[in-house]
């Protein structure tokens, strides 16, 4: 079944950042936990998209199919940064914890959002 096969490295991905704070990767995880939860509702509406991490990329993807994206769901799109910046040295060490609070939420809200359309 799509919906199941999709679903199985969606509910991985969020396993692999829930409760990494510990590990320094909280931020890139949480990007990636929406940048494939979003993927995860293209490719179950057979909408082909290219390879990227830009979040507003394939939200626009998304609402060019016909399908109305929340702006709960839209506001991911500021995650974006976190996919290359977060890989490399460099990267500030001082992140709040409400950086990281909120870059959790936002990734939550999408994964909740897919998971409700896939299901």
């Amino acid at each position: 079944m799509v919906a199941q096969s999709t679903k199985q490295p969606l509910t991985r991905r969020r396993q692999s950042w829930v409760g990494r704070r510990r590990l320094g990767r909280p931020l890139f995880e949480a990007q990636q936990a929406a940048e494939k939860a979003i993927k995860a509702v293209l490719v179950c509406r057979g909408v082909v998209f290219p390879k990227t991490h830009v979040i507003s990329e394939l939200i626009t993807l998304l609402q060019q199919s016909g399908l109305e994206v929340p702006e709960r769901v839209r506001e991911s799109a500021v995650l974006t940064p976190y996919a290359i910046l977060t890989r490399y040295p460099g990267f500030p060490e001082s992140i709040s914890e409400e950086n990281y609070a909120s870059a959790i939420e936002l990734a939550e809200r999408v994964y909740r959002w897919a998971e409700s359309l896939i299901v």
